[in-house]
Parts: C-alpha cells; sequence; structure tokens
C-alpha cells in the first residue's frame, strides 16, 4: 500500500464525501427556523466538525505530493531542496519558503493549496448566519372587532315599561370618554405586530366648530328686578357713587344652528369706584338633532370676569367662546392595517357620515303597522357602505342616545341649586357635565373622546364580529451564504487535480516514497571533497552546504544502494 496512491486517493475521496455532505447539510438547513433545530449540537458546530474532515482529508493526498517531488530523478536540484520540500510536506508553515526557493509549478501549487487550507476553517464559520425577520405565525390570535349592528340584548333589562328601556353601557361610555378613563377597543394580537385587512365599522363620530365670530349678540341693561335688587348695592349707587343702571350686562347670543342663550351673572360686587361682573363661567344647551345627529349642542364658555369703569359702563363686554358641537353615526374604513403591541391603535383611513333611512311604516292589508327592532343607517344619497350592507341600531340604543341630549342642559353653576340664605351659587350634588366640559380645556377633544369611547363600547359588546387578520412574529432564521463555500469547495477540487497530476508523472516510477525518510536513511551521499558534510556536526553549516550541491538519485543495483550523487 505505501507503494501506491491508495491511501491518497481514499482521502481524495473522503475530501470529496464530505465537501458533499456539507453541502447537503446546508442545503437541507438553509431557510429553516433556528428555533426549530431539536440537537444539542449547534449548526455552526456541524459545519466545524465537517470541515475539520474536509482539510485533514485534502491535505493527506497534497502532503504526499509535496512529498514525492524530493524524490523525482529527472531533476538536476539542490540538496537544500530536499529539505524544504519535507518541510512543506508537514504543513502550511514549511511551504511558505517553497515560494521563494523552488521553481516548480507543481511544488507552488501544492504549497498554495497547503497555506491556503488555513483559511478553510474562517471560511466555513462564515457560511451560517441566522438573520430575524418576520413570518406569520398560524397558531397566534389576530382579530378586531367591528360592529355591523348595535342592538344592545334587552333581555338584561329590568322589568318595566319598554318606552323606559335604556341602554345604560352607552350612556356609561360617554361619561368615560369625557372623563377619559374609557378603555380602548385595541386589537387582540397576541404577537409584536399583526396586519388586518381592510375593513369598515359602525361607529361614532363627534365635530365641534368655533362659531364664536359668526354668532350674534345682543346686550341692554339689567332688566331683572330680582338681579337689581340682590345687587343694588353694586348697581345703583347713592349721590356720591356711580350709577352703573346703565351698564348692557344682560347678553344673549344666537348661534349659525339655532341655539341662543342668555348670559347668567353669578356675581357683582364693587371695588375702587368700578364694578367687576362675573358671569356663569360655562353654559351648554342641546340642540337640533335629525336623521344625521344623534346628539347636538352648543357651548358658551366665559373665560374672564368683566369690569365696568365710569368712562366704559355702556361698552358691551367681549363674546364668550361659543363651540357648535355633535355626535352623530358615521362608518370608519381601515385600510392597510398594520398593529404594533406597543405603538397606537388602528387609524382610519376614511371616515362616512350615515343617516338614518326612514322605514316603511305603511299599514298592511290587515291594517297593521310593522314593528320596528333596529334603525337602519346607510350612507347619504343611498350610497353603499364598504361591506355593501346597511349598519343597525337597535331602538333601545337610539332612544337612549338621543335621549342623552339632555345631559347636555348643563351649566358650572346650578342656579337652581343655590344654598339657603345665601348668595353663592351652587355646583349641586352628582354628576354634572358643565364642570367636567368647562375644566376639559379643549371642548373638542372631549367630544371626540365621547365619541370614541361610544365606538368602543359599541366594539366591545358580545354581538360585534371579529376580523381575523395575520401574526407576525420575529424568528431567526437558518441562511447559508453560499459564496463562503467556494473556497473549501475549490481547494478540494484543487487537491484532487493535483493528486492526479502527480499519479500520472509517477507513473512507471520505480518507488513511491512520498515523504519517507528511509531512503535517506539507506542511501548514500556522494559529494566533491570540497563539499563533504561527512564530518559537519553545524546544522546551519549543513544548510548552508546544501544550497551548493546539485544532487541526482541514482540506483546502484550492484552493491543495492540508493547513492545521492553531485554532479560536477
Amino acid at each position: 500500500m505505501s507503494g501506491s496512491w491508495v491511501w491518497e486517493i481514499c482521502g481524495a475521496v473522503l475530501s470529496i464525501v464530505c465537501i458533499s455532505l456539507m453541502i447537503g447539510f446546508l442545503a437541507y438547513i438553509d431557510g429553516t427556523l433556528y428555533a426549530g433545530w431539536q440537537y444539542s449540537i449547534s449548526p455552526n458546530t456541524v459545519i466545524a466538525v465537517i470541515s475539520a474532515f474536509i482539510k485533514a482529508s485534502m491535505l493527506a493526498p497534497i502532503s504526499s505530493c509535496l512529498g514525492q517531488l524530493k524524490w523525482n530523478k529527472e531533476d538536476q536540484k539542490p540538496l537544500y531542496h530536499f529539505q524544504v520540500l519535507d518541510q512543506a510536506s508537514r504543513g502550511p508553515w514549511g511551504a511558505l519558503e517553497v515560494f521563494w526557493t523552488i521553481k516548480s509549478g507543481f511544488a507552488i501549487a501544492a504549497a498554495a493549496l497547503t497555506v491556503m487550507s488555513l483559511a478553510l476553517d474562517p471560511f466555513a464559520q462564515q457560511i451560517l448566519h441566522f438573520p430575524s425577520r418576520e413570518v406569520v405565525m398560524h397558531n397566534e390570535t389576530a382579530y378586531v372587532p367591528r360592529t355591523q349592528i348595535y342592538a344592545p340584548d334587552k333581555d338584561s333589562a329590568p322589568p318595566g315599561p319598554a318606552s323606559e328601556t335604556r341602554d345604560t353601557i352607552i350612556e356609561a361610555a360617554l361619561l368615560t370618554g369625557l372623563v377619559g378613563i374609557n378603555i380602548p377597543a385595541r386589537p387582540t394580537c397576541s404577537t409584536s405586530r399583526c396586519k388586518f385587512p381592510d375593513f369598515a365599522t359602525l361607529a361614532v363620530c363627534g365635530s365641534c366648530k368655533d362659531v364664536t365670530d359668526q354668532s350674534t349678540q345682543d346686550c341692554e341693561a339689567i332688566s331683572d328686578p330680582k338681579v337689581k335688587k340682590e345687587y343694588d348695592l353694586a348697581m345703583f349707587g347713592n349721590e356720591e357713587d356711580e350709577d352703573f343702571s346703565p351698564v348692557p350686562a344682560n347678553c344673549s347670543y344666537s348661534t349659525p344652528g339655532g341655539s341662543r342663550v342668555a348670559s347668567e351673572i353669578v356675581d357683582m360686587y364693587r371695588t375702587h369706584g368700578d364694578i367687576v361682573i362675573a358671569f356663569q363661567p360655562f353654559i351648554s344647551v342641546a340642540g337640533y338633532t335629525g336623521k344625521e345627529v344623534l346628539i347636538s349642542f352648543s357651548t358658551f364658555k366665559y373665560t374672564e370676569v368683566l369690569a365696568y369703569g365710569p368712562k366704559n359702563k355702556s361698552a358691551i363686554g367681549p363674546k364668550p367662546e361659543i363651540n357648535e358641537c355633535s355626535l352623530h353615526m358615521c362608518e370608519k374604513i381601515y385600510t392597510q392595517n398594520e398593529y404594533s403591541s406597543n405603538g397606537p391603535g388602528l387609524r382610519p383611513s376614511r371616515i362616512v357620515p350615515l343617516f338614518e333611512q326612514k322605514p316603511d311604516l305603511t299599514t298592511d292589508v290587515n291594517g297593521s303597522r310593522p314593528s320596528i327592532e333596529n334603525y337602519t343607517f346607510i350612507p347619504e344619497y343611498g350610497a353603499h357602505t364598504f361591506h355593501n350592507s346597511p349598519y343597525y341600531v337597535g331602538i333601545v340604543a337610539a332612544r337612549t342616545i338621543s335621549h342623552m341630549d339632555t345631559l347636555f342642559y348643563t351649566s358650572y353653576f346650578d342656579m337652581s341649586r343655590q344654598d339657603p340664605g345665601s348668595s353663592s351659587p351652587s355646583t349641586g350634588p352628582g354628576l354634572r357635565l358643565g364642570p367636567i366640559l368647562f375644566d376639559s380645556g379643549n371642548i373638542s377633544d372631549s367630544v371626540h373622546r365621547m365619541a370614541a369611547s361610544m365606538t368602543d363600547s359599541m366594539q366591545l359588546r358580545t354581538k360585534s364580529t371579529r376580523v381575523s387578520g395575520e401574526a407576525f412574529q420575529a424568528n431567526s432564521f437558518i441562511s447559508v451564504r453560499w459564496p463562503w463555500i467556494v473556497l473549501p469547495a475549490s481547494l478540494v477540487v484543487c487537491s484532487i487535480v493535483l493528486l492526479v497530476a502527480m499519479m500520472i508523472t509517477t507513473r512507471g516510477h520505480p518507488v513511491l516514497w512520498k515523504s519517507s525518510v528511509l531512503p535517506l536513511m539507506i542511501g548514500r551521499l556522494e559529494t566533491a571533497p570540497e563539499n563533504d558534510l561527512t564530518y559537519e556536526r553545524h546544522l546551519d553549516s549543513i544548510q548552508t552546504t546544501s544550497k551548493t550541491i546539485k544532487l541526482m538519485i541514482e540506483d546502484d543495483r550492484d552493491q543495492g544502494l540508493f547513492k545521492f550523487s553531485e554532479r560536477q
């Protein structure tokens, strides 16, 4: 076996098997979930083990080829080349000297493959990487509620007159929205991100418009006998005091929507010869309701008191801040819906106002009229909804919402509940919207919060439907970077080519000594007298002299010896 290339061929075959095994393994795991790897050994470790076998199996024939180059009888070469080739056959460090010592293409190619084998392990470790990307998780939950029909269960109401049955949940939703403590109907997403298809839902929308400039103001002197009597010391002075009875403090305001309200004086007093009048800070009155409006109201907000002196006692004070607000049914359309667990909820891309479609109340042949269970809402002019189906609101809920306009007949101070014997107004017991609306700061934001809370309440009820979505989760994947396998594969191929070339070159060679040292032990070195190394003991001197000795390998069959002869 030592006189043939059988072991080297086995090494070459093993390198082919290992590189094929690596490619097959990489193709098998490419694109798979890293979490799905069920083995205690990591994929990178598997690659490292395979690459170690590749390196060992490919270096075996390369080492033999370098060793065999020492025994090439056709070439006359320096004795030192024997040592260089022997060092090169033992590893990359020795192979480096081949590049500037030996000019043989075979030797340089074999040395280059030996040195390049150092890069095999680092390249193999770069083959795998583990990127993170989002994938659809079919076993996770993703849905968002939507409302097509809002009709609370009437069976949950206590016994009593049907006309007095109320939807207390929607009433509570209005109040919780006003104070900002409602629970939003967020999508249910059990992962970090979810996507939902386009959908639409029945909703309550709110709007507010500042109509201060468009409103009219009518002011005149106070004529109410009760006010004159209560504040006579302030308004009507004696001969020494200024008479403020002509002050135009009795004002009324009319909005473009038809609401009209009169200002209310809650306090009046003299100071430094002037008179200071404090009005009701906030007044709200309900307005028009119709097929497109559930609740409408106007608000009047006074932000400062008025001071009158002798020079301006006939001046008309500034208008209060006047807003016209409304709540109405609408269709909220959601498109391109992506939801993140740490981000805001879904936002509608379009809002379409809905109008009540009057039912057909004509009597049938028996003289009876059809009963109405739900009110129908559709877009204006009979246009289709997003889902081509009208929206319905139960009669109990619709009646409750329309009756909630009474909540907006309110003010900051309840003048009707003054404490007996006191001239100071009272905010009164119980919950009143006036102080809350006044303290909310922005009326428009308050209305939008009420609308959003009522919408959330409708979507969280049991009769809402679910729009199923897709749940995405970031997972680490095993990804193969195929260009990094080019070097290991190229080294294997080149080592096989080198072995085949060496086998062809050494065909008919009497012996294959390869990397063996036995020929040196049993052989004989014949040199010129001036290059005799018999008595030399210093390695440096031997190496220096060996670089000048040109040897040929001769087979002395008469004496049964191999001779290493220097040719003069």
